[in-house]
């Protein structure tokens, strides 16, 4: 049986606050035995990826999806590109550290260099999602997000419902994770509010320093799992 993986998707431009929070999720994922399945992208990408590598052996369990190409050494970090990848948005030296450190990555898991870098973004949060909800029991899905939830949106199990061009790419990941099933836990930041359409948001208290503290579980209703 596969372990099970916990994806991750968020803004890329999470507040400096958001970086605490992140890692100790992925840390309290990680020492649950399962895996952590992330993108390639700056902000909550970076945050998670980093969170992951810095725990000691954990790398087996870590799972990458990138919408560039493989890395070519023997490039020092500071100057590390790839092939597809851009600077607004992608991380490459982290990609590359995860890869040798003995991560599984994606190379191009949104399509080739022909595919413009908007449809391979997309397209790469759809195989992550897909990844996951592939993956053993106990999988799910974690968003960290800085923005509302589009109006036009909502889960759907098919992933050209979900990236539709409603422009947040994160909201995206999400409806597409509870359209395949999934459980979703939400962080809303900066203010952020849920979409009550997609059913009942319960807040996660937990005990005292838990890092799921303030996070919220969508229980949704069961007519959205067939869209």
């Amino acid at each position: 049986m596969s372990v099970a993986l916990i994806g991750f998707s968020g803004s890329r431009s999470l507040p400096a606050s958001a970086s605490p929070l992140v890692a100790g999720v992925v840390r309290s994922v990680l020492r649950s035995g399962r895996g952590v399945a992330v993108g390639c992208c700056l902000g909550t990408d970076r945050l998670a990826l980093s969170a992951a590598l810095g725990v000691p052996g954990a790398a087996p369990r870590l799972s990458v999806f990138a919408a560039f190409g493989p890395v070519p050494p023997p490039w020092p970090a500071p100057r590390v590109s790839a092939p597809g990848s851009s600077r607004s948005v992608s991380w490459p030296s982290g990609v590359d550290a995860a890869c040798r450190a003995g991560a599984s990555v994606s190379w191009w898991a949104g399509g080739g260099p022909a595919v413009p870098l908007a449809g391979r973004l997309a397209s790469r949060s759809a195989a992550l999602v897909s990844a996951v909800a592939a993956s053993g029991v106990g999988r799910g899905f974690v968003g960290f997000v800085s923005s509302p939830c589009p109006s036009s949106l909502g889960p759907s199990s098919s992933p050209s419902d979900c990236f539709s061009g409603s422009g947040s790419g994160s909201w995206g990941s999400l409806a597409l994770a509870v359209g395949l099933g999934l459980p979703v836990v939400v962080f809303p930041l900066a203010g952020s509010a849920l979409p009550s359409s997609w059913g009942s948001w319960v807040y996660l208290s937990g005990p005292s320093g838990s890092p799921w503290a303030g996070g919220f579980l969508l229980k949704p209703p069961p007519a959205l799992f067939g869209r």
